[in-house]
């Protein structure tokens, strides 16, 4: 397949990606400073990754697209008997090419949802951090001098 290696590159980019965040995510035993300096460079690099994830993503479903289209007609073509288009879509599913394209979309949209899953998780700890952030402010100025 032609986007395998881009696939199992990014596979590996962001298992890294999430060994390297998964603690940087947690708020406790760290100080207000220290978690917002790491904010944006773990969200920045979580955005691109899920940027080129989708755009990988959405070349993988034109594969499968172009592969569904050989297999029906291929399957059309070698047939000896008049086929309907259902019997002739599901034949196509069988097809070796198609069957492959099918399953690395599988593999891509499971590494795509779950960098959307952190992605969501980083940008609820931003509002977590404005919120704590707004809240250290705010008990400041009704402090007494």
């Amino acid at each position: 397949m032609k986007h395998e290696a881009q696939l199992h590159h990014l596979i590996n980019e962001f298992d890294e990606i999430y060994d390297r965040t998964i603690d940087i995510v947690r708020l406790d035993g760290k100080t207000l400073k220290d978690t917002l300096v790491s904010q944006l460079p773990m969200q920045l690099e979580l955005e691109m990754f899920v940027k080129r994830i989708n755009y990988l993503h959405d070349l993988i479903e034109m594969d499968v697209e172009e592969a569904y289209a050989v297999a029906i007609a291929n399957v059309i073509k070698k047939s000896q008997r008049e086929l309907t288009a259902t019997q002739a879509k599901d034949y196509s599913k069988a097809d070796p090419e198609y069957r492959v394209s099918k399953r690395l979309l599988l593999d891509a949209r499971k590494v795509r949802d779950e960098a959307r899953g952190c992605l969501e998780v980083v940008n609820t700890r931003r509002f977590t951090l404005n919120n704590m952030t707004n809240s250290i402010i705010a008990g400041v100025e009704h402090a007494y001098l």
